[in-house]
């Protein structure tokens, strides 16, 4: 988790604070920024960049990415 903190993007960063600041319910920022991790995260790999776009699943519901989005954010958010 602490790598995926660590090593977030600047542009995403950003957009999952604009996600948390234009939103007031839980449900509808959970479900966006589930679609960012959903996109743009793999496990072994972290974020992916431009280059590696084309290695992005259409995966939704992992329920992996769901628990590493909320611990992220979680940490991304308390600092």
């Amino acid at each position: 988790m602490d790598r995926a903190v660590a090593d977030i993007p600047a542009a995403i960063r950003d957009q999952i604070h604009a996600i948390y600041a234009e939103h007031s319910d839980r449900s509808v920022r959970d479900y966006l920024v589930d679609w960012i991790f959903f996109e743009a995260w793999r496990w072994g790999d972290g974020w992916m960049t431009d280059e590696r776009s084309g290695a992005r699943l259409g995966v939704f519901h992992d329920h992996l990415a769901q628990t590493v989005r909320a611990a992220v954010v979680e940490r991304m958010i308390a600092t």
